[in-house]
């Protein structure tokens, strides 16, 4: 839509993963020399990682374009479905003409047209996406196609690209034979400040900008601070600045317009809260707290316990914001580790803050017999949500009486209550307050 009006042969900032876009710079260009090492060698499998927006398919469909007259590739994108679900698709994207529902059959045919792909010279690479989302038995289903080989090298590469989690799930016991046959890893990291701008310049000559300095410095550090180096993010931000800059008719994008285009990607959600933290919500918490269970219809039902979540996934289960979960993360209210610049939190971890909270606000465990814990717990990620997450100065000994000290967060965000030589301070309580 705007291409017309800044001159530019494409959209520079499209979010479909297109190889001709590819910044193969300094971090990229290790990545792709990762993947062509263990697709050339015959490693078995090779394991991409990086979080959500980094590149990994775009990296991916780069490598296939390098490999296409010597490989043949089947790619998986869908992750929900059985091993012999798989097989079919794996024929069908081989083009092997084989149809069946037998398991024993698909794999004996898949072996036979390894076997002839390989006296051909061809090389055969099997794709999972999204592989993070696959399930431990078809990890280990997929583990035993690597025993398709000749008295030389494996008939099949496996790649497998996923995000942070992947890795995780792979130091699971259950998964160690498939954890040792990964002979080659590659983690993608977000962009540096300097690498996002350059980033950013290289789409824009790719498509024939002559616009120099399109984005002023300070939105560059806008749109870098916001993205926190997600490609995917920067994409979003950019063509959203563009559009914003062809209705004003200027050909400078300054950091007011990426502050608007902010703005309106995140209207109606209230920063520092999730949107419909109502009485009816808090309740619902309050009752699976309580009693354990989740309704059959919420997204983590049937998360195992050991299932590492993201921030993002921790805080839409515990009903706060992702700066609220970060700050609990840091300051250790619930345990978690850092995964590269993303945390990871095991569901039981949460599970066990929740007892805990459940525990420690219920009548006799120090608050007032009059106040729900569907009441409270709204009431503290309410007030959490409003609190500075660096470190707090300690409370000095105040006289007898309650006081309310503003944070300077728009609000009272920490209630103090003094008795005499002491102070306490109200809040969703540490996991360790048991």
């Amino acid at each position: 839509m705007y291409c017309k009006y800044f001159g530019f042969s494409e959209d520079p900032f499209q979010l479909t993963p297109d190889p001709q876009f590819l910044f193969l710079d300094e971090i990229y260009r290790e990545a792709m020399a990762h993947l062509e090492y263990g697709i050339e060698t015959g490693k078995g499998f090779v394991l991409l990682s990086g979080e959500v927006g980094t590149g990994k398919t775009t990296l991916v469909h780069a490598l296939l374009d390098r490999f296409r007259e010597e490989v043949n590739t089947a790619f998986v994108f869908s992750t929900a479905m059985d091993f012999v679900e798989l097989l079919k698709l794996v024929h069908d994207d081989f083009d092997t003409g084989v149809t069946g529902d037998s398991e024993a059959f698909l794999l004996i045919e898949l072996n036979r047209y390894l076997l002839k792909q390989y006296r051909e010279g061809k090389r055969c690479v099997l794709i999972f996406d999204e592989a993070q989302n696959l399930s431990v038995p078809l990890l280990e289903k997929i583990r035993m196609l690597s025993n398709l080989e000749s008295r030389k090298s494996k008939l099949i590469q496996i790649l497998l690209v996923g995000q942070p989690e992947l890795a995780a799930k792979l130091q699971r016991n259950d998964l160690r034979q498939l954890r040792q046959r990964v002979a080659v890893r590659f983690h993608l990291p977000p962009m540096s400040r300097e690498r996002a701008d350059d980033y950013i310049a290289y789409r824009l000559a790719r498509v024939g900008s002559a616009h120099r300095g399109l984005f002023e410095p300070e939105a560059l550090e806008r749109i870098y601070a916001e993205s926190e180096g997600i490609p995917r993010i920067i994409n979003v931000l950019c063509s959203n600045a563009l559009l914003l800059g062809m209705g004003a008719a200027t050909t400078s994008i300054t950091a007011d317009m990426i502050d608007e285009v902010i703005a309106d990607l995140t209207r109606g959600v209230p920063e520092g809260t999730i949107p419909g933290i109502g009485d009816d919500v808090a309740q619902t918490i309050a009752h699976e707290a309580l009693h354990g269970g989740a309704p059959a219809d919420r997204p983590w039902n049937g998360w195992e316990d050991d299932r590492p979540l993201t921030a993002e996934e921790a805080a839409q289960y515990l009903r706060v914001s992702t700066k609220t979960i970060r700050a609990f993360f840091t300051k250790g209210v619930v345990p978690a580790s850092k995964i590269g610049r993303g945390w990871r939190v095991l569901k039981a971890d949460l599970d066990a803050y929740i007892r805990t909270a459940a525990g420690a606000q219920t009548p006799g465990a120090g608050t007032e017999p009059d106040t729900t814990f569907a009441e409270q717990w709204k009431k503290n990620v309410m007030t959490d949500d409003k609190r500075p997450h660096g470190n707090e100065p300690e409370s000095k000994p105040e006289t007898a009486k309650d006081t309310h000290e503003d944070t300077g967060h728009g609000g009272s965000g920490v209630h103090r209550q003094s008795h005499g030589e002491g102070t306490v301070e109200r809040g969703l309580p540490s996991r360790h307050s048991r």
